[in-house]
């Protein structure tokens, strides 16, 4: 019924709810994986998605890859696991409360979104 509906990367098409809305930031912070040596993610950047940070961040917090390049707010960014600071944001896993109920669905870079199965 809601496979249309869009609310991600601070842009929606719902009737009746805005963006100003919108009370958490989850859904704005929209990421760009150009390359990494996790297979999972590489798929998404092979397909042109975007993801959350909120999910780059879990994925990367569980599976450890040695090496993430991604772009967020504009900025092209290098996590490296060799090199990384202890306390890099995105070594740390989001509460698992959140990543038991956040779900969130990649994006196309460009509009429009093919319809969800």
């Amino acid at each position: 019924m809601f496979s249309n509906l869009r609310t991600e990367g601070g842009i929606t098409n719902h009737l009746f709810i805005p963006v100003s809305a919108q009370i958490f930031d989850f859904q704005k912070d929209m990421i760009e994986v150009v390359a990494s040596s996790d297979t999972e993610l590489q798929r998404i950047a092979d397909e042109g998605k975007l993801i959350t940070f909120f999910q780059l961040k879990n994925r990367v917090a569980d599976v450890r890859p040695a090496r993430v390049e991604y772009i967020r707010n504009g900025q092209r960014r290098t996590f490296e696991l060799t090199s990384a600071a202890p306390n890099d944001e995105l070594l740390h896993k989001s509460p698992s409360l959140l990543r038991k109920f956040m779900r969130f669905r990649m994006i196309n870079k460009v509009d429009p979104q093919p319809c969800q199965h």
